[in-house]
């Protein structure tokens, strides 16, 4: 603030001299060329905190806590301290000799370039202190598909499954995407399987456990999707040769040419989809099972369960796709991992897929059925006009005056239905909108209008609901009631039948207790509107009100719009005085005071109570907006900063005074607020004591 002696206002302010006091009293070059090099240590933590965090950090991965084991590799959960992150961390098993752990290395190095949204990265890879080799990976999250597939074979038949088919299909158009990139740098998995693909919370599916993954060589490079990468993988230092005679993969899911040693190619992942696919569509595999040997022999030889046979509900395009991935030789297998995408798409878009060599018919039919709605309506009208032609040329031969009459009481009625359809669909639509009582009465007799036409069942069922709905929202429950039994609305046609036992006149309105009880009911299958409206009729057309007798609606009518249990909020505290009506939220949940009603101006559910005092100290308030409506003159407002869009407390709910914290505030806001309220500043851990 100015010195008071800047203000004489006896003489002409100045600008000159203003300014000369202000450089008299400031010297801010005293600040920006201050000499940084004297700061302390703790100063310097404080202006650049991750650069020190990363000079202090004596250890990179710590927190090291084990996830699960398998294969040659164990995995735990550790936390980056350098990029402030849990990250996966892999450690070889009894990997003690320089060859094995080159191994174990090489599975990080492959698996490192390929970068790809639906591939776990790794971030990381060394030799820790203890000689032992490890890599750093993303930690996932979610489940594996081998989990999801489980879940399914073990669900109730009456509950619904966790994911679709078709969310399946999509899943595995993610898992082809890894298989085709990875195949685009000449890299097949040679491991696909369940236990390998994870599915996370937000529709994120990883392929990760490259470890039999090889690089084919680049003459032998069939792949469709040609990209240039900047870094080409080498496949004498990435394959592994170790093989020492044994069979590396997973039965059921290894191609027939890895059970007999053949040389890796990309084939061998398009049969591991295959199986995948046919798991996904299934739940079961298609080997018969039996021992290992009779599994790898069955595979060998391509002696395999029919996807048919599994189910012959399956879609034949799917089974076509999972029948040709499967194929015993390779060379009759899909050329790529793309040329099954798309034949995928295929089927997903309501094609034919390669696979299934669709004759006439099934193209026909398939083109219909991709446009079922155009070729139903084009059929309906064939039918309605040959039928009209066929009655028209049959009635010219009998008696043409007849026919002519026949036909105009036709136009008539194709008319009066039109304009009768049209009307009902103005009614309905109009009652979404809030009218005025009377307004609302004049539907209600149109409604009435309506029942004495016939009416399609269908249309019948609609009339009556809305009819219902008006009423009840009216408190007219007893003709409620009857409206809600014909709609076969069960649930509105208990709560009316209930109410109408209490409040038996229908033109009589609900008590402060009856509409506190009707709010209070358990609402969870029913729509909050029809009772947000029942509350803003009851509120234009109440005359006198205690606002102490309305407390308990308030209350019960704050907890539907802000999806909070009645029992959550014990009560709300109002007192009446002779200047003011307060009401306190103080500890409150309520964010939402405005129905969501298409009303001329917003309608506060607290108006009804006339108050022109409010304490919102600790709630979850922090925007007087949602007051409009009302005239509050006095905010308590202790423990909450509420700067944002001030100017709305003055302009448009009145306030003139406010009670609160100045710590919560700068000096500049508080000067502001000086100016236009009244203040009265409080200590907020004083203001809370219970001996206040």
């Amino acid at each position: 603030m100015l010195p008071k002696s800047t203000f004489n206002h006896n003489k002409e302010i100045c600008v000159e001299d203003l300014e000369n006091q202000w450089n008299n009293k400031i010297d801010l070059s005293e600040f920006y060329n201050a000499d940084k090099s004297n700061l302390n240590d703790e100063e310097k933590r404080f202006i650049s905190p991750i650069y020190h965090s990363l000079i202090d950090s004596s250890k990179h991965y710590i927190e090291e806590s084990f996830l699960r084991a398998g294969g040659e590799k164990s995995i735990y959960k550790v936390y980056d301290s350098a990029a402030d992150r849990f990250v996966a961390m892999a450690k070889s098993i009894n990997a003690s000799l320089d060859s094995e752990k080159e191994h174990f290395l090489r599975e990080a190095r492959l698996t490192a370039a390929l970068q790809h949204p639906n591939i776990i990265s790794i971030y990381d890879m060394g030799i820790d202190s203890n000689n032992e080799a490890y890599f750093i990976m993303e930690l996932l999250q979610g489940k594996t598909l081998k989990e999801v597939f489980n879940e399914r074979k073990h669900l109730d038949p009456k509950s619904k499954p966790p994911y679709s088919r078709t969310q399946l299909l999509q899943i595995f158009s993610k898992i082809c995407d890894s298989i085709a990139y990875a195949n685009s740098r000449r890299v097949v998995h040679l491991d696909l399987k369940p236990d390998n693909i994870s599915i996370g919370p937000f529709g994120d599916v990883t392929v990760f456990d490259w470890g039999l993954a090889q690089v084919l060589d680049q003459k032998c490079d069939k792949s469709s999707t040609k990209i240039d990468f900047e870094i080409s993988l080498d496949a004498e230092i990435l394959n592994d040769f170790t093989l020492k005679g044994k069979v590396k993969g997973t039965p059921s899911f290894m191609s027939p040419n890895q059970v007999d040693g053949g040389k890796a190619d990309y084939s061998d992942d398009i049969y591991s989809l295959g199986v995948l696919l046919y798991q996904l569509l299934t739940n079961e595999l298609p080997t018969k099972g039996g021992d290992l040997k009779t599994i790898l022999n069955d595979t060998s030889t391509g002696n395999l369960v029919s996807i048919y046979d599994r189910d012959k509900t399956l879609p034949l395009g799917l089974c076509s796709i999972v029948d040709k991935a499967l194929s015993l030789k390779p060379q009759q297998r899909y050329k790529s991992v793309n040329a099954m995408q798309e034949d995928l798409q295929k089927y997903l878009d309501g094609f034919a897929t390669s696979a299934e060599n669709a004759s006439f018919i099934k193209l026909t039919h398939l083109l219909i059925k991709r446009h079922s709605r155009e070729c139903a309506l084009i059929s309906l009208f064939l039918l309605v006009l040959s039928l009209i032609i066929y009655t028209a040329f049959e009635r010219l031969k009998s008696e043409q005056e007849q026919t002519l009459n026949n036909f105009e009481l036709y136009k008539d009625q194709v008319a009066s239905t039109q304009k009768l359809t049209q009307e009902l669909k103005s009614i309905i639509h109009q009652s979404e909108w809030v009218q005025e009582v009377a307004t609302i009465q004049l539907m209600i007799n149109k409604l009435d209008e309506v029942l004495t036409l016939e009416v399609e069942p269908r249309e019948l069922v609609k009339v009556w609901q809305k009819k219902g709905e008006l009423h009840f929202i009216l408190e007219q429950f007893n003709q409620a009631c009857q409206s809600f039994e014909k709609s076969k609305d069960l649930s509105l046609a208990q709560v009316s039948r209930n109410f109408a036992k209490i409040k038996p006149d229908d033109f009589k309105l609900l008590s402060p207790e009856q509409l506190n009880l009707l709010f209070i009911q358990n609402t969870s299958q029913f729509g909050k509107n029809i009772y947000y409206k029942t509350f803003y009729f009851h509120c234009t057309r109440i005359s006198e009100i205690n606002p102490q007798d309305y407390v308990p609606v308030v209350k019960n009518i704050l907890d539907l719009l802000n999806n909070i249990k009645h029992e959550d909020v014990s009560t709300l505290s109002m007192t009446q005085g002779q200047k003011y009506n307060h009401l306190s939220l103080q500890q409150t949940p309520y964010t939402n005071f405005i129905l969501p009603l298409p009303t001329a101006t917003p309608f506060n559910v607290l108006s009804i109570l006339n108050i022109n005092s409010i304490d919102i100290s600790k709630s979850q308030i922090n925007d007087l907006e949602v007051f409009i409506g009302l005239n509050l003159p006095k905010i308590q407002a202790v423990n909450i900063n509420f700067s944002y869009k001030v100017k709305v407390f003055y302009d448009l709910i009145g306030v003139r005074e406010i009670t609160l914290d100045p710590s919560f505030f700068d000096n500049n806001t508080l000067d502001y607020f000086r100016t236009k309220f009244e203040l009265k500043e409080v200590n907020a851990s004083e203001y809370f004591s219970p001996n206040k």
